[in-house]
């Protein structure tokens, strides 16, 4: 019997060891499972990536080894870079060369009124619209601010109604080409000057000049010589011995007499008149009073002369303030009740209106009247004023170069041209006043007149802000700004 009972025991000691050992292996197995499943994310959350590392990752306890895999690198696509706009400044001073020796002499003057322009040339043909263009100030020069490098035809056009380019042009440096290649010399035929015709008005260009660093040129303008027309040996051309009719000697000179009509009929406008210009011209005037009415201001008038001047066009004859680019215009008149001699009378104004915020003066566009010294004075229909400018003072300095009869009534004009109100500091302000010296006997009278003055009042208004994602494929990096083109931006 209890040997019975032991067999008992024993089997039921057995069923529950094959139990047990059964459960455990079920658990085994489960473990493994799930040690490779961990393994398969980690392997797919692993993306191999630009950098390799060498393989460190252990299979986990219970797990067969994952095998190795070799993939096949992939061809990195790396993101386009913008490179920085790289801008220059170009600077031009335009002169008169009288002796032809391409160098500005004390003696030679710039050339105001000539306008510079830029155009971008893309795939070689340049834009239809200018890039940058400025006007020379008296002294001949113009300032191109903030241009970008590459390739630019370059136009040169008066904008002086009574001055053209047609019998000038520009003297170059000589160039050595001899040894240079196909491509130079090719380049080198771009940068001469050209002439074309455009509305009747000559321009004188280059075809292509490349840009690539700040630039400070001086354009040596001439009158060109004509050569006389010569025949194929070298002698000079043979009038036609053809007898000419009347009829076309006439028609030959019909352009001449036109002229002398136009000349006739051409009639010098009143200092009231001017006013009536256009913004962006000057005029000059001179009228003589007639014996009556210059009687009767003898009688009501004391002074031997008197002097004015003021702002025209603009919201206050002698104050302004301005928000926007402008021109700006300033009118000189002066009446004499005595005969005055030549260099009896000197007006002197600051030249300069403001200083940029680049340091550079802004000077004036046009004047009205003739340059010239007192040792050589250049002469005029229209008035008997001539100006020149003071190096040392930075003034205008405006003399009758010849005498001014009692009666007479002087106005001239003075412009300052496309004013570009952001290149100039907020808050800035101005005050040109006028002074005028007369000679009157062994001495002189001296006078000066209200002060033009104006202030400058700028200001930005963010209006709208726009967040989105940038998604031109292009990329930026800090500090390939400088402060300059920031400011010129925001």
């Amino acid at each position: 019997m209890k040997k019975g009972k032991r067999n008992k025991l024993m089997a039921l000691m057995l069923a529950a060891s094959m139990l047990f050992m059964n459960t455990n292996s079920s658990l085994f197995a489960k473990e493994e499972a799930k040690g490779e499943e961990i393994s398969e994310q980690t392997d797919k959350t692993r993306q191999p990536s630009s950098i390799s590392y060498a393989p460190t990752q252990q299979a986990l306890l219970g797990s067969t080894p994952p095998e190795e895999t070799k993939e096949e690198p992939k061809e990195e696509t790396e993101t386009p870079k913008t490179e920085a706009v790289q801008t220059v400044e170009v600077k031009t001073t335009i002169y008169l060369d009288a002796n032809k020796n391409e160098k500005k002499d004390k003696e030679e003057k710039g050339v105001s009124d000539i306008e510079v322009r830029l155009y971008k040339m893309q795939e070689g043909t340049a834009e239809k619209e200018a890039s940058y263009q400025a006007i020379t100030n008296i002294k001949g020069e113009v300032c191109l601010k903030d241009v970008e490098t590459g390739s630019y035809r370059i136009e040169y056009e008066s904008m002086d109604s009574e001055k053209d380019l047609k019998d000038y042009t520009i003297i170059q440096e000589k160039k050595d080409i001899t040894k240079a290649t196909d491509k130079e010399k090719e380049l080198n035929k771009k940068t001469d000057i050209k002439k074309t015709e455009k509305e009747n008005k000559t321009i004188l260009y280059q075809e292509e000049v490349e840009i690539q660093e700040a630039k400070e040129l001086e354009a040596a303008l001439y009158k060109e010589e004509k050569e006389p027309e010569e025949t194929k040996n070298g002698s000079k051309t043979e009038t036609s011995k053809k007898a000419e009719t009347k009829a076309e000697i006439i028609e030959k000179n019909k352009p001449k007499v036109q002229q002398v009509t136009n000349e006739m009929k051409t009639t010098i406008p009143t200092p009231a008149q001017l006013a009536k210009l256009e913004e962006t011209s000057v005029g000059a005037a001179y009228t003589k009073e007639q014996s009556l009415l210059k009687a009767v201001r003898e009688v009501f008038t004391t002074d031997d002369w008197n002097f004015n001047v003021y702002y025209i066009g603009q919201s206050d004859s002698y104050q302004i303030e301005k928000k926007n680019d402008f021109n700006l215009k300033y009118q000189m008149e002066f009446h004499n009740n005595r005969d005055l001699a030549a260099n009896d009378v000197e007006i002197r104004i600051p030249a300069a209106l403001l200083i940029d915020r680049g340091g550079k003066k802004i000077m004036p566009n046009s004047i009205a009247i003739p340059e010239g010294s007192k040792e050589n004075p250049v002469a005029s229909k229209i008035t008997p004023f001539n100006y020149y400018l003071d190096e040392n003072t930075n003034e205008l300095v405006f003399f009758n170069y010849k005498d001014i009869v009692a009666g007479s009534n002087v106005a001239f004009q003075v412009l300052y041209k496309n004013i570009e109100i952001m290149q100039i500091e907020d808050g800035t302000s101005w005050s040109l006043t006028p002074r005028i010296t007369v000679k009157k006997g062994e001495g002189s009278e001296v006078k000066e007149t209200t002060p033009l003055k104006g202030t400058i009042d700028t200001q930005i208004n963010l209006l709208n802000v726009k967040k989105s994602t940038y998604t031109t494929g292009k990329s930026y990096y800090p500090g390939i700004y400088t402060k300059k083109q920031l400011q010129k931006t925001v």
